[in-house]
């Protein structure tokens, strides 16, 4: 690339960060806007589980590739965990704003699988993640079980143990500083 070109990319992409923060000023967006995702989630079982559903040449998503693109899935498994850790991030991020919290469970009232389809914007992803463990329907609800404990997403208990002093463990250099 050529050196003009990346002095265009860098002030777009400054351009792009100025616009993006003082969009989310103006609208009220700071912190309550991320969500804390486990580093090794592309690895967790959950996930391989997810993936290989997804994959499978009876699954929905499969048949929607072949009916809609005229074509068969032929992606990896490493890429279909991938654009699972992606969904997930999507799905948790709605449901999270959209949901009420009960315990360490996150609640979507009069929610439809096709609804967490559309939030993952793949057919069979709710199926899925029911699969998996990270969905179960309750009457007209969907429920994340443990989606607080197992995310960290709650400002509050993590700003109360640090008051507390009750978080966790300290690191190695703290320790040896004391």
């Amino acid at each position: 690339m050529s050196r003009k070109r990346k002095t265009h990319c860098s002030k777009l992409r400054a351009q792009g960060l100025q616009r993006e923060r003082r969009g989310s000023a103006e609208l009220g967006l700071m912190a309550s806007d991320w969500i804390k995702m486990k580093t090794d989630l592309y690895r967790s079982h959950r996930v391989s589980t997810i993936a290989d559903a997804l994959m499978d040449p009876e699954s929905e998503l499969s048949r929607h590739v072949h009916q809609n693109c005229q074509r068969y899935m032929a992606v990896t498994r490493n890429v279909t965990r991938n654009a699972v850790v992606g969904a997930l991030v999507s799905v948790w991020g709605v449901a999270r704003h959209r949901g009420e919290r009960e315990g360490d469970d996150l609640r979507l009232r009069s929610a439809s699988l096709q609804a967490v389809d559309d939030m993952a914007d793949m057919p069979g992803f709710a199926m899925a993640m029911l699969d998996a463990g990270w969905l179960t329907i309750e009457g007209d609800d969907l429920l994340f079980p443990c989606f607080f404990a197992r995310n960290n997403v709650d400002p509050h208990r993590g700003l109360a143990r640090k008051r507390a002093g009750t978080g966790p463990p300290a690191s190695r250099e703290e320790t040896r500083k004391r």
